[in-house]
């Protein structure tokens, strides 16, 4: 009895040490199963960010930079931020005024960038003798001085509704045909000396017919008639050799939306904004579709832009969103411009 309890206290104590030798076994295989667990769910975690990160970069493409060249060889520069939503994306026009460039719109957090994320089509221009839209040369006083807008003659404002815009429009087209943005739904964006040369290229374009390629106009194939709404900053109502008193009652006997803003103390450019107003319709529109809109202080032109505590460009892409992208039907869905007479 004595052996075969010292033979089962024995062999218990080898059991015990068997089973603390398989027990470490355990604990470090299974230490070394879930590190390797963990590690390969850090990686797919990672692998599954990364993808989240690269399709919110493919959602939101980079901003490029372009010369357009205008009919009578002028450069214009542009900066583009194309459109994430492609050939349903409606496309904003953006213009300066005199003495600044396409920079104005590109701040952080700007107007640019919230319609570029809203899934517009963004052009910042630089009009001739602004910005980067000037002759090579070297850096005289003179080229400077065109840089920044001045030089300008009669000329000029006009070669801006005529040549430069129509560069854009342009380029906008070979956009179109790629299927990067929807030019059907085209909207146009100025401060000061370029309202009217917005207001004026408006009109040139809606008097482009559409080519004679159809039994009926609605199912040509359209020319222009591409501008469908504007928004004027603190508009002149004039720049030399440019005037709207015409052009006005064009725009407002067509359906083309219109939103003014301004600063209220700003007593020269509430005027022209007023005046404006009233000219396409004022508060005796059948259909809302032109807005006025005066904010505090006397701030100016793109000077409304960039504060919190009026938030213009807020209102801007609230209008754009309901009388430029929310257009739908056959009229202003996405179809080939290119008439086949021209094939």
């Amino acid at each position: 009895m004595m052996q075969a309890s010292k033979f089962s206290a024995s062999e218990h104590r080898f059991s015990l040490r068997r089973a603390g030798t398989a027990f470490r076994w355990a604990v470090l295989v299974g230490g070394l199963v879930a590190g390797l667990i963990g590690a390969a769910v850090r990686a797919e975690a990672q692998k599954a960010s990364s993808k989240t990160a690269g399709s919110a970069a493919q959602e939101l493409p980079p901003i490029e930079e372009k010369t357009l060249r205008a009919s009578d060889g002028w450069p214009i520069h542009i900066i583009y931020l194309p459109s994430p939503m492609k050939k349903d994306g409606p496309v904003v026009v953006l213009l300066h005024r005199q003495g600044s460039n396409s920079l104005v719109w590109l701040r952080k957090r700007g107007l640019a960038r919230l319609l570029q994320n809203a899934g517009y089509a963004v052009i910042a221009v630089d009009l001739r003798k602004h910005g980067k839209s000037k002759r090579k040369g070297g850096p005289t006083r003179s080229a400077r001085r065109a840089g920044s807008g001045g030089g300008l003659k009669r000329a000029d404002y006009q070669a801006m509704v005529a040549r430069d815009l129509e560069a854009v429009k342009g380029f906008i087209y070979r956009e179109h045909q790629q299927q990067k943005l929807n030019m059907r739904k085209l909207a146009l964006v100025a401060a000061e000396m370029s309202c009217p040369i917005a207001i004026n290229y408006t009109v040139l374009d809606w008097l482009k017919k559409p080519y004679d390629d159809a039994p009926s106009p609605e199912a040509a194939t359209p020319r222009g008639q591409d501008v469908q709404a504007l928004v004027l900053l603190s508009p002149d109502t004039s720049c030399p050799g440019v005037v709207t008193a015409r052009a006005i009652p064009f725009i407002k006997a067509r359906p083309i939306s219109v939103l003014i803003c301004v600063g209220a103390e700003d007593s020269d450019y509430v005027k022209n904004a007023k005046r404006i107003f009233q000219q396409l319709g004022g508060e005796h529109q059948t259909v809302r579709r032109v807005y006025y809109k005066a904010y505090p202080g006397k701030l100016r032109g793109t000077d409304l832009l960039g504060k919190p505590s009026i938030q213009v460009e807020k209102l801007i892409r609230g209008f754009l969103d309901k009388h430029l992208k929310a257009l739908s039907g056959p009229r202003y869905d996405w179809r080939d411009r290119r008439s086949p007479l021209l094939k």
